[in-house]
């Protein structure tokens, strides 16, 4: 009876040694997924505002760099203090209807892009120096009136 206690000894430290790597990895993915949904949160409340402010005062036609470069920047304000995410802004003319009453619209389409950069970006196992190569992305669309301050479509 006594023997058979003896080999179980150690067993727990055992099972927790194995599952320690697991628990980890979880709770890094975990963190890294609720960054990700903050970060998604945060930029589509702040780049249809962006947007439209900029897009206004501009008066962006044609994909104005000055409209595009300034809601870019005004974005990146939000994210200032995060090393891991990554803001791009484009911008197209958009096909609008003609609208009688209101006069023509100067419309565009603005792409609003959020890359965000797992952490931990750069790792070393065994001596040997890795990066990971992937980004989770999240883009938000806004169409705009560019004469019109604040006029979405």
């Amino acid at each position: 009876m006594m023997y058979a206690l003896r080999e179980e000894r150690g067993q727990m430290a055992v099972e927790l040694a194995a599952l320690m790597p697991v628990i980890l990895v979880s709770l890094v993915i975990l963190w890294n997924l609720a960054r990700y949904v903050s970060a998604c949160v945060l930029f589509d409340r702040v780049a249809p505002d962006a947007v439209l402010a900029e897009a206004a005062a501009a008066g962006a036609e044609d994909g104005s760099v000055g409209a595009v470069s300034a809601a870019e920047a005004s974005m990146r304000k939000a994210f200032e203090d995060a090393d891991d995410i990554e803001i791009s802004v484009e911008a197209e003319a958009a096909e609008s209807a003609p609208l009688a009453l209101l006069g023509e619209p100067r419309l565009m389409r603005f792409r609003c892009t959020l890359s965000y950069h797992p952490w931990p970006r750069h790792f070393a196992v065994a001596g040997i120096d890795s990066e990971a190569h992937f980004a989770l992305v999240h883009v938000r669309e806004v169409v705009a009136d560019a004469g019109q301050a604040g006029r979405t479509v």
